[in-house]
């Protein structure tokens, strides 16, 4: 699989004039830090009505025989609502992408699945929302783009999850997002022949229950320990306990705990080189720590909301190979 860092930059509304002209070049996409403006408030979504467990209705029948009557009644099984909404940008375009939905999850897939997506430029946009405090989970199950001409990319309610991706390597999503997320698909013109079959496919589940400390870029390593059920782990700086290098980086780690629950972020070390490397932390709206630097352990940090986006950032660096320079954080569900 290959991945191209700032393909897809799906909350910017000019989405499908900047894909086209990257896409069209065929080239590698010069590589730029994406901006991402935050929501004033959380998602929500109106209950979607459809069926999800058809309703089954037995008639009343009546036995008669000379000594007893037995009367049947009805029984109806009522359907589900689905609480949540699955959208694409250009259904005309782009055709059926959400499918097989219940109330707990569904099927997003290429245009034409099973089939091929065709060989004409298009681009096309699933956004999946849930109501606030609840999350996504999505698993790719088909995977065949062809390389450097179709892409996927996908972004959260939070950050990006993955950048454009191609090729047919099954591309890892983070295993929980929060309650919204946006699915790029975007193909230039190819001259592929015409039995050759490229398409993906990939199933969501909504659920309020979930807990989850994720890394989006998995350069940085494993940034999260110790994640339990309850609402609790660890975060820290790539290669802990060791220094986090000397190399430019910037690692994103979401934090989510259950529905009603805030999060508890307290410091057990810090020790970052002044103005090269700094730790940011907020949720949708507000901002907890500010591009905090050196080596004075910040307070403690409770957040009003279950989600928390933490951002480690890191310039270029000469300081001494034995110097050790690192953070980590416990977290609790309050």
């Amino acid at each position: 699989m290959k991945s191209f860092p700032i393909f897809f930059l799906l909350a910017v509304a000019a989405t499908g004039e900047a894909l086209g002209e990257i896409c069209n070049s065929r080239k590698t996409p010069t590589k730029m830090i994406a901006r991402r403006t935050w929501p004033s408030q959380i998602a929500t979504t109106t209950a979607k009505s459809t069926t999800v467990n058809p309703s089954t209705t037995t008639a009343p029948t009546t036995t008669t025989t000379t000594a007893t009557t037995t009367t049947t009644m009805a029984t109806t099984t009522t359907p589900l609502p689905i609480l949540f909404n699955c959208s694409v940008s250009d259904p005309a375009a782009c055709g059926t992408m959400c499918t097989n939905l219940t109330s707990g999850g569904g099927v997003v897939q290429s245009p034409d699945f099973p089939g091929d997506y065709g060989n004409d430029s298009r681009v096309c946009k699933i956004v999946i929302t849930a109501p606030a405090g609840w999350m996504i989970q999505l698993n790719f199950t088909t995977f065949n783009l062809e390389t450097d001409v179709g892409y996927v990319g996908i972004t959260g309610d939070l950050t990006y999850l993955f950048f454009g991706a191609t090729g047919n390597t099954i591309p890892a999503v983070p295993s929980t997002t929060t309650n919204m997320m946006s699915i790029g698909f975007q193909c230039s013109a190819s001259s592929k022949p015409s039995n050759a079959v490229y398409n993906w496919q990939a199933t969501f589940s909504v659920t309020s229950e979930g807990n989850s400390c994720s890394a989006t870029d998995s350069a940085c390593g494993n940034m999260c320990t110790n994640v339990t059920s309850a609402g609790t782990g660890v975060v820290q700086s790539p290669d802990f306990p060791g220094d986090y290098g000397s190399k430019s980086k910037i690692c994103k780690v979401i934090i989510i705990v259950p529905a009603g629950k805030r999060i508890q972020l307290t410091f057990t070390t810090f020790n970052l080189e002044t103005g090269k490397g700094s730790i940011k932390g907020n949720d949708r709206i507000t901002t907890y720590l500010d591009s905090v630097t050196g080596s004075t352990i910040p307070d403690v940090v409770t957040t009003t909301s279950n989600v928390m986006l933490l951002q480690f950032i890191s310039s270029r660096s000469t300081k001494p190979n034995t110097a050790i320079y690192n953070w980590q954080a416990t977290y609790t569900a309050v």
